[in-house]
């Protein structure tokens, strides 16, 4: 009798204990883990939710603020200005000097989030020292709006906000799609010819932006027509071919770290005075940092340059 109780009685036990566990493995949340793939192609892992995170660049400090995880952001670079929160950040890099490797494992970073365009000379430079970290790094590289788009997605996978990601994309894409469908149906004859600078001082050739830039992209979009997208890159430009080109709206990138009066100099130099652009006095300051960084604001950028080329189609 005894010795039935006894089994009895452990018999009862074995099925709280399952029980028990069956309940905790429906009820606790597993372990924080992602894996991504970034714009290198390098399949990062990351084994817990990144809390502090540095950004090598401006945009990616711009897409983590805009996906709403700013508050994790422990370091950013000098030229981190946008949005002014970021300002009192701490720096990772002095004006125009090199990343401190050292300073950024002295933050103890969970995540570091870098842009390849700023390792390209010489390449992978900055990435093969952070590979030695040990840290979990991931490389974006976003060429056009598809790759911002990606790269929104892969930051906000990687740090836990997902759905805000995916929210934020359509919302951009939607306003992309909204300014494309007029200027699509533009008449030829309707294209303004344009011509973008962001650095002239009235002595040397002004430089200017072709084909695989931002600015060309969106001067496309906008519904304009880019003098300089003949050759690809930034480049300089002959006042002989600039003059020959007579674009009809000139927009001058204005960026603090390039004080450069380059708008004064435009309208100062008398070689330019026969330029429709500058008879009709079509020539517009634009912020270099929505036409050139690859974050959510080169939608802001394009929707801008969409008013300044078509006034009537877009208030």
């Amino acid at each position: 009798m005894r010795r039935k109780l006894i089994i009895g009685s452990i018999v009862i036990l074995a099925i709280v204990l399952a029980s028990s566990f069956m309940l905790m493995s429906l009820t606790v949340k597993p372990a924080y883990s992602v894996s991504v793939v970034d714009d290198v192609g390098r399949n990062v892992v990351l084994k817990g939710k990144p809390e502090r995170i540095v950004s090598m660049a401006p945009s990616v400090t711009e897409i983590l603020f805009a996906l709403g995880v700013g508050d994790r952001v422990v370091g950013v670079t000098d030229s981190c200005d946008y949005p002014p929160e970021a300002l009192n950040i701490t720096k990772i890099r002095e004006p125009f000097g090199d990343f401190q490797i050292e300073k950024i494992v002295d933050l103890k970073p969970d995540l570091v989030v870098m842009d390849r365009y700023l390792d390209l000379y010489p390449p992978g430079r900055w990435l093969s020292k952070l590979e030695e970290t040990n840290l979990n790094v991931i490389v974006l590289y976003a060429q056009n709006f598809e790759g911002v788009f990606r790269d929104i997605m892969i930051v906000g996978k990687t740090v836990e906000a997902e759905d805000k990601a995916k929210a934020l994309v359509e919302s951009l894409k939607g306003r992309l799609d909204k300014v494309r469908e007029v200027t699509s149906e533009l008449p030829k004859e309707e294209i303004p010819r344009v011509f973008v600078t962001g650095w002239y001082d009235g002595k040397s050739d002004p430089w200017t932006s072709g084909y695989g830039t931002f600015a060309n992209d969106i001067i496309t979009l906008a519904g304009g027509k880019n003098i300089a997208e003949v050759k690809g890159g930034f480049f300089q430009i002959s006042l002989e071919e600039l003059i020959g080109s007579d674009p009809e709206v000139i927009i001058v990138l204005e960026d603090p770290r390039w004080p450069t009066p380059t708008y004064e100099a435009i309208l100062n130099d008398e070689r330019l005075n026969g330029i429709t652009a500058v008879k009709e006095g079509r020539i517009y300051k634009v912020d270099a940092s929505i036409l050139s960084r690859p974050g959510p604001r080169l939608v802001d950028g394009l929707e801008e340059v969409a008013k300044i080329l078509h006034p009537d189609l877009f208030s």
